[in-house]
């Protein structure tokens, strides 16, 4: 039975949320490109443009990897992937190839260097605001520890957590994400302060 990500002992701070929170204004193109791939390795990009609002089918075909794009533009792709309603089995294809595409040689580097050490999922972990960094203007996330093999990631101001889709898939990378360090992981998500926020308990062996 789940618990409240609450209810456990006073956990340590890995990640310290900011004290200042504004919302997520850019995001990152190269994630946007990374599910585009995936759409279309799976036949599904005709549909999505089909579901694409047509006024914004110039910008997402401009896009390249490594720009900062609007977050109001990530929406409407992440939007018109929802609409889509994908099956399970071609959404977790997706986002394993997605996964493969985002790891870059410094997550790589630090992944080998923590299994090197016997420090599973913590020494990533501590990257999370520099990855957020990376990948979003605006918002922000932190990271407690709440046991030896617990943690609690929270994602906070990312408008792109109001779209089913988008927050699924976070779901999900994360899940990806622990499976290079162990055995077993299970994820589980909790409703953050507001829409734009959410919680990820997550435990593995």
């Amino acid at each position: 039975m789940s618990v409240s990500p609450r209810s456990v002992e006073i956990p340590d701070v890995v990640v310290q949320m900011p004290k200042v929170l504004r919302p997520v204004t850019a995001v990152r193109s190269t994630i946007v490109c990374a599910s585009l791939l995936g759409l279309a390795e799976e036949g599904l990009k005709d549909a999505y443009l089909e579901r694409l609002p047509s006024e914004h089918h110039a910008a997402i075909a401009a896009l390249t990897a490594g720009q900062w794009i609007p977050v109001e533009l990530a929406m409407e792709h992440y939007r018109a992937c929802d609409r889509l309603e994908v099956d399970d089995a071609s959404f977790e294809r997706m986002f394993r190839n997605a996964d493969g595409r985002l790891r870059g040689t410094t997550l790589s580097t630090v992944a080998s260097l923590s299994t090197a050490l016997g420090l599973g999922p913590w020494l990533p972990l501590r990257q999370y605001a520099r990855t957020w960094e990376r990948l979003f203007l605006g918002g922000g996330v932190g990271v407690l520890r709440l046991g030896a093999h617990v943690a609690q990631v929270e994602a906070r101001g990312l408008p792109l957590l109001r779209v089913r889709y988008f927050a699924k898939g976070m779901r999900l990378l994360h899940v990806l994400a622990y499976e290079r360090f162990c055995a077993q992981v299970a994820v589980d998500t909790y409703p953050g302060p507001d829409a734009e926020s959410l919680l990820y308990r997550v435990r593995w062996r």
